[in-house]
């Protein structure tokens, strides 16, 4: 008797009817079905799609591994097949302590985003808050060689994801095998540790570090900086495991500080920064100023030569009144010209950008952290389509365009790039009145009493407060002490306009 397996039927049908699945009786319905087919002898196979095959022999050892890797006592997590409705589906468990997550992963979901694409992976987060995390297996020879360059292709298809508050994970050939060759060969009673290639130089790793472990505070088993040196599938994994974004984004600030071991971060102005940009990614140097004082930059290299520029805002943190390591705005780039990608090195670039993408991108501003970064993932040869704009230490200091209105006092500009996105609207809606001067900006973050309680927005000489929750029994305390209290999502424009003018 033929026996079905996980490869083939198992996957299609709920476990409890698995003693009925017959392979026997799969092939005589296929045989019936194909038995009219008309076939045709072909000389050569070179009108087959070879990276098709290609891709989809890397998939399948990408998955078979996990399901592997999950069987093993030793390791954290698990994935088993199961029958969705666009066909297989994985359901993958990650078990901490008293910590878990599940998440669904299934494969070339259409991603319908402003540059629509279509990763080889969807996971999405089935147990908590919303995650979703597309994950691209590239060969080299498919998207980034002399014959195949899809690299500009990638970065924009990439970007509109972000920009879409999706996570993206690319991983290379190299990554997909190293893996299995660690899962495979791992002892019992020890997790896997497949070999990775090393992120830093020892003294920019020292560095590192030090940074992160500042920013983390008192030394945490559960936040350090080793799961991002791992194997990129591994980090992949540690983040399907743990996914504290802010957690990720002190990994991330740390990684970059590091380069400042070796790259001696330089002063610059911010506007310049701005206009020089599209000539920096092209490979000019970052425009120093000796009487800027409000960011510094370094242009560094990883240790596979790809290009890391970093700026980082020192200007004070509303809350804390101090700059923060964490508000830097990073670019990743690769050059893609036709002079770069037959040169040496070129492979060991691209691996790079992937990796440090992968690690970097968590600098992005996620749901209740505002603080001013951004990540961007650059190929040289669309690097003029880069809006400034959106480089987040650059936003405020650009002019605005020709026509439009001037731009607002530097005061009002920190307040919108520091305050949440859910109070956003309010301060545009009192853009009108600040240019004029009619109201003054507000303190964000604005902490009351003996309690700190905190108000999201505050004009404390007019006692007018903007909160972004509801707590009845706060706003009675503010209003008991004379405060006009407002909610972000029901705020009255015109009437908090008139008790800031103090009628």
């Amino acid at each position: 008797m033929l026996t079905p397996c996980h490869r083939c039927l198992l996957p299609f049908v709920s476990s409890s009817e698995h003693p009925h699945v017959s392979l026997r009786i799969a092939k005589e319905l296929l045989d019936e079905i194909l038995k009219d087919w008309a076939v045709e002898a072909v000389d050569t196979l070179s009108g087959v799609r070879i990276d098709q095959l290609v891709d989809s022999e890397l998939e399948d050892r990408f998955v078979r591994t996990l399901i592997t890797w999950g069987r093993r006592d030793e390791e954290d997590g698990s994935a088993s097949a199961k029958a969705g409705q666009g066909g297989v589906e994985h359901e993958l468990r990650f078990t901490r302590g008293d910590a878990a997550t599940r998440w669904r992963m299934r494969d070339h979901v259409r991603m319908n985003t402003s540059v629509p694409s279509e990763p080889d992976f969807l996971l999405e987060r089935t147990d908590g808050p919303a995650e979703r995390v597309a994950v691209f297996l590239d060969g080299f020879a498919f998207h980034a060689s002399e014959k195949v360059n899809r690299l500009a292709d990638d970065a924009s298809k990439r970007a509109a994801l972000r920009a879409d508050g999706v996570l993206v994970w690319q991983l290379t050939w190299d990554d997909v095998m190293t893996w299995a060759a660690g899962v495979s060969s791992a002892a019992e009673g020890q997790q896997v540790r497949a070999h990775a290639r090393p992120l830093h130089t020892d003294t920019a790793l020292q560095l590192a570090r030090q940074i992160h472990q500042s920013l983390v505070g008192q030394a945490r088993p559960d936040d350090t900086l080793d799961p991002v040196l791992r194997n990129p599938v591994e980090t992949l994994l540690e983040f399907l495991a743990d996914p504290d974004r802010a957690k990720w984004a002190r990994r991330a600030a740390g990684l970059l500080g590091g380069f400042g071991a070796a790259a001696r971060p330089q002063l610059v102005d911010r506007e310049e920064a701005g206009r020089l940009l599209p000539d920096v990614l092209r490979g000019a140097n970052l425009p120093a100023s000796a009487s800027a004082n409000e960011a510094v930059a370094f242009d560094a290299r990883t240790t596979g030569q790809t290009r890391i520029i970093g700026l980082l805002d020192r200007r004070p943190e509303p809350r804390s009144k101090q700059p923060d390591m964490r508000a830097w705005s990073a670019l990743a780039v690769l050059d893609d010209r036709a002079e770069a990608i037959t040169g040496d090195g070129h492979k060991d670039r691209w691996t790079d950008w992937l990796r440090w993408s992968n690690l970097l991108q968590f600098l992005q501003p996620a749901a209740g952290d505002e603080l001013p970064r951004s990540f961007h993932q650059v190929a040289v040869s669309t690097s003029d389509q880069v809006d400034p704009h959106t480089v987040a230490l650059l936003t405020s200091a650009l002019p605005t365009e020709a026509g439009a209105p001037q731009p607002l006092p530097q005061a009002w500009t920190e307040a919108i790039e520091w305050a949440s996105s859910q109070v956003e609207d309010v301060l545009l809606a009192l853009v009108k009145e600040a240019r004029s001067g009619r109201i003054d900006v507000p303190e964000v973050g604005f902490e009351y009493g003996d309690q700190a309680i905190q108000a999201e927005l505050a004009w404390p000489d007019k006692k007018v407060a903007v909160f972004i929750d509801l707590d009845e029994r706060r706003d009675a305390l503010f209003a008991r002490d004379g405060w006009y209290v407002a909610q972000a999502g029901a705020v009255n424009v015109t009437e908090l306009i008139k008790k800031l003018e103090g009628n």
